[in-house]
């Protein structure tokens, strides 16, 4: 049997003031960058099963954010949701991901 593997690394730090998710009580955006976010896939097949694994500098991921993720990678490369593991690395430095003070353009990474 065979293993073939991928993987790949997306830089996802705001370019646009957002509000961060570990502040939820503050009422103003971040200030500047300290360090880069990234979002990280690796991808796993055996010739039999495809697998998904991906790993975001992100609060959680949301149903908000699971469902589309989800989506696109069944429609595009056949793998279902089961088969996709998703995981945050649960920064309270990253941009809010859902609620009233979601800036929707960042959204787009996901």
């Amino acid at each position: 049997m065979s293993l073939t593997a991928g993987s790949a690394v997306l830089d996802i730090t705001p370019h646009s003031p957002n509000h961060l998710a570990g502040y939820a009580n503050r009422d103003h955006p971040h200030e500047g960058v300290h360090d880069r976010l990234s979002l990280r896939a690796l991808y796993l097949s055996n010739g039999t099963d495809d697998l998904v694994l991906v790993s975001g500098d992100i609060l959680w991921f949301r149903e908000a954010v699971l469902e589309p993720i989800h989506r696109t990678l069944e429609d595009q490369l056949g793998i279902p949701p089961e088969r996709a593991m998703l995981c945050g690395t649960h920064t309270h430095s990253a941009p809010t991901t859902s609620g009233p003070n979601t800036n929707r353009e960042y959204l787009h990474f996901f």
